[in-house]
C-alpha cells in the first residue's frame, strides 16, 4: 500500500509538471495570436484614418477650386459687360431695348444654371457629409470593439493568474503534506517500521514472482470460482478476491466483468 501511495504521488507530480508545461505553451501561443490580431487591427485603423483624411482633403480642394473658378468667371463676365455697355451707350433706344431683352434672357438662363449648380453642390455636400458620418461611426464602432477586447483580455489574464495561483497553492499544500508524511513516517514506532519492512519485502517478492501479484491472484481466484467444486478452494478464492478488490480498482473491474457465480 505504501508503494502504491508513493507511485500515485510520483505520477501526480509528473502529471502536474506536464500540465504546467502545457499551460505555459498555451499562454505563449495565446500571447502571440493576440499580438498578431492587435497589430492587424491597428493597421486597419491607420488605413481607415488615412482614407478619411484623403477624402476630406480632396473635398476641400475641390470646393476651393470651384469657388475660385466661379469668382473668376463672374469677374470676367462683369468686366466684359462693362466694356460692352461703355461701347454701346451711344446707340439708339431700340438697340438698348433689344439688348435689355437679350440680357434678360441671358440672366434667366444664368440664374437657371446657377440654381442647377447650387442643387448639384448641395447634393454633393450631402453625399460627403453622409460618407463622413459613416466613416466616423465605423471608427467609433471599431474603437468600442477594441475597448471590449481589451476588457476581455484583462479579465482572461486575471482568471489565468488566479488559476495559476491556485495551482501553486495546491502544489505547496501537496509538498507540505508529502513532507509531513515523510516526517511522520520517520517518527513511526518500531513495530510499524517492522511492518513496513515486511510489506517492502513482500512487494519485492511479488515483483520477482509474477504469480503473487494482485492481478495474477485475482485471475486465479476467478478461475477457481468458475471451475472448482471444492469448498476449501472456493473459500480461499473468496478471501483472495475480497483482499484484491479492497486494494485495487482494476481487480474490482475484472471481478465484475468475469461474471463469477454469486
Amino acid at each position: 500500500f505504501a508503494v502504491l501511495t508513493m507511485q500515485s504521488h510520483w505520477r501526480g507530480a509528473l502529471a502536474r509538471a506536464a500540465t504546467k508545461k502545457k499551460k505555459r505553451s498555451l499562454v505563449l501561443l495565446q500571447a502571440h495570436i493576440r499580438t498578431f490580431y492587435t497589430r492587424k487591427k491597428i493597421a486597419i485603423m491607420q488605413q481607415s484614418a488615412i482614407a478619411i483624411q484623403r477624402i476630406i482633403r480632396g473635398a476641400f480642394a475641390r470646393n476651393t477650386a470651384a469657388t475660385w473658378h466661379f469668382a473668376a468667371t463672374e469677374i470676367q463676365k462683369t468686366w466684359k459687360c462693362h466694356s460692352q455697355n461703355s461701347d454701346y451707350l451711344v446707340m439708339l433706344v431700340v438697340v438698348i431695348k433689344i439688348q435689355s431683352c437679350i440680357r434678360r434672357q441671358q440672366a434667366k438662363r444664368k440664374i437657371d444654371i446657377l440654381r442647377r449648380k447650387r442643387r448639384i453642390e448641395q447634393r454633393f455636400h450631402f453625399c460627403m457629409v453622409c460618407k463622413i458620418q459613416r466613416l466616423v461611426r465605423s471608427f467609433q464602432y471599431q474603437k468600442r470593439m477594441m475597448e471590449s477586447v481589451v476588457i476581455l483580455q484583462r479579465n482572461a489574464r486575471a482568471f489565468i493568474m488566479r488559476k495559476s495561483f491556485q495551482t501553486i497553492v495546491r502544489g505547496v499544500a501537496r509538498l507540505q503534506s508529502i513532507h509531513r508524511g515523510s516526517r511522520t513516517r520517520q517518527c513511526l514506532s518500531r513495530r510499524v517500521k517492522q511492518a513496513v519492512n515486511r510489506i517492502e519485502v513482500a512487494n519485492e517478492v511479488a515483483r520477482k514472482n509474477q504469480s503473487l501479484t494482485l492481478g495474477a491472484r485475482t485471475k486465479q481466484a476467478l478461475w477457481v470460482l468458475q471451475t472448482s467444486r471444492r469448498l476449501a478452494e472456493v473459500m480461499t478464492a473468496i478471501i483472495t478476491l475480497e483482499t484484491a478488490t479492497r486494494l485495487s480498482v482494476k481487480c474490482c473491474e475484472a471481478f465484475a466483468q468475469a461474471e463469477a457465480p454469486r
